[in-house]
């Protein structure tokens, strides 16, 4: 089937085809990459989360607790 298609039509339809491909895998990849660098092990995941506990907790360093 593919020889019956001509050789400049074939190529355009193979770049089409792989950049759709790579548009359809971008958010997986890219759900991938936040889930590794926010993950709780990661120094960046913990400082978030650190972050994200004391944004959280009603305290703020301009109340003066006694």
């Amino acid at each position: 089937m593919a020889e019956k298609i001509k050789p400049p039509l074939r190529q355009t339809a193979a770049i089409t085809l792989l950049a759709i491909g790579a548009l359809a895998a971008a958010p997986w990849l890219v759900k991938i990459t936040i889930g590794q660098i926010n993950r709780p092990e990661s120094d960046w995941g913990s400082r978030a989360r650190l972050r994200s506990i004391r944004g959280d907790s009603g305290y703020t360093s301009d109340n003066d607790i006694y």
